[in-house]
């Protein structure tokens, strides 16, 4: 089997136990566990956010990929840290890391593009380490609407592949569009950001005005109070409203972290 681990996170005793163990039973191609994100607002006080999903070893390819939309929504799918991986499958696909920035998510992709053998277990093990005052997400990113319209691209085609077409996937990826524009937004209007005033707007505009956008909002199903507040702008199609939202963001996202971590957390 493989595992990958991020270096400066730690996981409980039992996990890689737990997903072998998993893994024979099942003879899965692939095992997904919960996680922990633990956001640190100050050196010892931090935010813990719990990720999991039920047990569950799927008995068909199709019944993975009708579910998956699920772990997706939970964060489970998206990083290597939390999966297990049958070396066999993933060699033998000629499934490898791409020469990208954030590269977890396209070799994730792959692997469940075509796998046939899901396991997933609701423990939680993995301790993912965030202090947000560092993070690279914390950061301004020239580049990031540029990469997130590049993944949605990626999640449409998976889906085709997969040719799983129901109103619950639709809604799932247009929320998941809207909730990552919303970030864009956030990025334009972050402080390290060197647009004026005009250009951040000119630049939101555009964003907000593509097709694509605006049948993501139109779709979108807020699932807590926070996002329906956020996509009010957008429904709107109000630039000056969603420059103001996203200044906010990146006020309250610098400014206290804690309060940030639990707003993403209950979007």
């Amino acid at each position: 089997y493989l595992y990958f681990m991020d270096s400066d996170d730690w996981a409980e005793s039992t996990m890689l136990e737990d997903m072998v163990t998993a893994a024979e039973k099942n003879s899965s191609q692939f095992v997904v566990t919960g996680f922990y994100i633990d956001t640190y607002y100050t050196d010892s006080e931090k935010f813990v956010q719990e990720q999991a999903y039920k047990d569950c070893a799927y008995p068909t390819q199709q019944a993975f990929r009708e579910d998956a939309h699920h772990l997706f929504d939970l964060n489970l799918l998206y990083s290597p840290w939390n999966k297990l991986f049958l070396t066999e499958y993933v060699k033998g696909n000629g499934i490898y890391f791409p020469q990208t920035f954030w590269d977890d998510f396209p070799f994730i992709l792959s692997v469940i593009r075509d796998v046939e053998r899901v396991t997933v277990l609701s423990g939680k093990y993995y301790h993912f380490i965030r202090k947000r005052q560092e993070s690279e997400t914390a950061r301004y990113r020239s580049d990031m609407y540029d990469k997130r319209e590049e993944e949605h691209g990626w999640m449409i085609d998976l889906y085709k592949h997969w040719n799983i077409h129901t109103p619950e996937t639709e809604e799932f990826l247009a929320r998941r569009y809207s909730e990552r524009l919303i970030g864009c937004i956030e990025n334009v209007t972050n402080r390290n950001c060197t647009l004026t005033t005009k250009e951040k707007k000119a630049k939101i505009r555009e964003m907000i005005s593509t097709p694509t956008a605006m049948q993501s909002v139109k779709l979108t199903k807020a699932r807590s109070a926070y996002m329906k507040l956020m996509l009010v702008p957008l429904k709107m199609h109000s630039t000056g409203l969603t420059y103001l939202e996203g200044r906010i963001i990146s006020k309250v996202k610098s400014g206290n972290t804690e309060l940030f971590a639990k707003l993403k957390a209950g979007r």
